[in-house]
C-alpha cells in the first residue's frame, strides 16, 4: 500500500475488501513507473508519472483500483 495511504485494519478507508487483489495489483503492475497514492479526501486512487527530463507530468485518477489500471494501460499503448 502507498506510503501516504491511510488504513483501517490492513485495508485503505473508502475501499471494500474485494478490492485488496486490485489494489496490489496495481501497484506492482505499476509502480515501479508511476507513483501510486490514495487521495484520502478525494476518495480516489491517483498515478502520477513524470518525464526523464521533468518538463512533462502525467496524472490519472480513478475511485476504483481496476479501473486506474484500466486507465494507465490505455496512457501507456498511447505512448
Amino acid at each position: 500500500m502507498p506510503e501516504n495511504c491511510r488504513s483501517d485494519h490492513g485495508r485503505a478507508a473508502g475501499t471494500r475488501s474485494t478490492a485488496q487483489p486490485a489494489i496490489t495489483g496495481l501497484i506492482q503492475e505499476y509502480g515501479g513507473r508511476w507513483t501510486i497514492a490514495y487521495q484520502l479526501d478525494l476518495s480516489v486512487w491517483s498515478a502520477e508519472r513524470r518525464s526523464q527530463d521533468g518538463r512533462s507530468r502525467w496524472f490519472i485518477c480513478d475511485r476504483e483500483p481496476a479501473l486506474l489500471a484500466a486507465r494507465l494501460a490505455d496512457a501507456e499503448a498511447g505512448q
